[in-house]
Formats: structure tokens, sequence, C-alpha cells
């Protein structure tokens, strides 16, 4: 029996009528359907399992919702390598190729083997304290460090590979993937990079010296930020949705993780079509 995981945007009645077709179709073919088991009770079908074990069997992943719902999913499978169906089902959707209405089809063909899968590149985000190191979280967009609930500046150190390049005074850091760029990074002001890059972005939030810009820097780096001043303690954030609270002298570790996210891409998928698309280029001033 086939396995496939699912996990859906909750409080949304689209997604759940969309995730109880998923398990009837899925249902009709000989195999099981995974979700967590709040989602399951929410809809009355499929198998419930907690989610490590939803992460861990999955041959692959349903998800219907946003990005915020497939950067979820991508925790779930934590450094696995199984390839995400994404279906949007809200309103920006850089990650989730496939709208509602081609879900049914997206959903045959993936099931047979038909659809391209795209490799994104991944970052491994680990905390130094107190001279233990211990994994934070695996990142599909971006680690970030920002401020506590008083506005005051952080102080960061921040390293390439031990070699200093420079003190930060901040209202954060993002540290993002090219898939990333198109998400907190750009509204900081960061660049736009390809998916298909291997390299990392590093973007000060909202810096005190206005000179401070982003960095690109290689894949194979280890950048290593460290809080020289909390200020009000600071957040480390990864992909909006672990977070740890810093002290002073912790170091954020980041380097590329070993695997890379799987995605499932639709055939007509066009990364500049994408932009023009969401970001409204090229349309009239008016």
């Amino acid at each position: 029996m086939r396995t496939i995981g699912l996990i859906f945007k909750r409080n949304n009645a689209a997604a759940s009528r969309a995730a109880c077709r998923v398990v009837d179709w899925l249902s009709q073919r000989g195999a099981e359907t995974l979700l967590t088991p709040g989602q399951q009770r929410s809809i009355g079908k499929g198998v419930p399992v907690d989610e490590p074990e939803l992460g861990g069997r999955a041959e692959f992943l349903v998800t219907l919702g946003g990005d915020g719902t497939l950067l979820h999913a991508a925790g779930a499978l934590r450094e696995r390598a199984v390839p995400i169906l994404g279906v949007n089902m809200g309103r920006l959707g850089f990650l989730t190729p496939f709208s509602e209405e081609e879900l049914d089809e997206a959903l045959a063909e993936a099931f047979e083997g038909r659809l391209e899968v795209q490799r994104r590149m991944r970052l491994q985000v680990r905390l130094r304290r107190t001279g233990n190191e211990e994994l934070a979280g695996i990142a599909t967009n971006d680690a970030v460090i920002s401020q506590g609930a008083m506005a005051r500046l952080l102080e960061l150190e921040v390293r390439q590979n031990e070699q200093l390049i420079t003190t930060y005074r901040a209202d954060g850091l993002i540290v993002s993937t090219p898939t990333g760029s198109t998400a907190y990074n750009l509204s900081a002001g960061g660049p736009l990079l390809t998916p298909g890059l291997a390299a990392i972005c590093v973007t000060p939030i909202c810096p005190h010296t206005l000179t401070n810009r982003s960095l690109v820097l290689p894949a194979d780096c280890v950048i290593s930020a460290q809080v020289v001043d909390t200020g009000d303690r600071p957040y480390l954030t990864i992909d909006g949705q672990q977070g740890y609270i810093l002290n002073a002298d912790d170091q954020v570790m980041i380097a590329r993780a070993q695997e890379s996210l799987l995605l499932f891409q639709a055939p007509s998928v066009d990364i500049f079509e994408l932009l023009r698309s969401k970001l409204s280029w090229g349309g009239s001033a008016g």
C-alpha cells in the first residue's frame, strides 16, 4: 500500500473540502493518507499519526494552503528528500505552483510519477550556547534574528568561515536561501535570487549604518552570527515556524543542508512569469 502525507490550512473551508477529495481519490487507488490527529478529526477521513511519523513515512506530501502551509510540511520532513505537491489555496503562493482547479490532475500525475521534481537548497541552522551546539532546525526560506518586544538595536557579529564580515547594529538579520529571497528578504530590501542558484543571502534589517547592504555568499560557506548586545531578548526564527530566545554570546551557525527540498513543478511554470504575476512587474502605473 502506498502512503501519502496530507497537510492543509487550518480554519479554511475550501482547504478542508479539497482535503476530503484528496483522501477519497487516494483511497480509491489503494493508498492510505496520513494526517495529524487534529486534521484527521476535522474531516473524518484518513489515518491519524503524529507529525514526526507523517514526515517519516510519507512517499510524498500534499499541501493545501499557501506558502506557510508548505513550509510547515517541509519542517515535518526534517532532512528527508521527499517531494511536496503544493496546491495554492491562499493568495501569493510562490512555493505552491498548482491551483485548486488543477488539484485532481496534478495529484494523478504526481501519484503516477509523471511530474517534474525541482530541488531547492535548504539551510541547516545550529545554535551554539555555552560550548554546546544543537540543531535548531532546517530552513527552506530563511533564518531570522530579530528584536524582542522593545524596539532596540541588536549588535550581531557576523562571520563567513570564521572571517569577520562586520558587526551589524540593526533591527535584525535575515539569512535566506534563493527560495526565501522572495519572502522577508525581499521586504527588507534584499535581492531576488533565482531558485537554481547555489548561494546564501545575508540581509540586515533596518541597519543603523545605511551603507550596510545585502551580501550574496557562496552556498558552501558557514555563516555565524554572534549576539554581542541582546537589546531586549532577541529571537531566532526558522521559516516562521520555530522560534528560540537568544542570550548574550549565543552563536547561530548557518550552512547549506545536506538534503534539498523537493517540489513537484507544473510543466508550464516559468520563474520570471511567476515573478511578473506575483509581484505585478510590467503593469501599468495607473
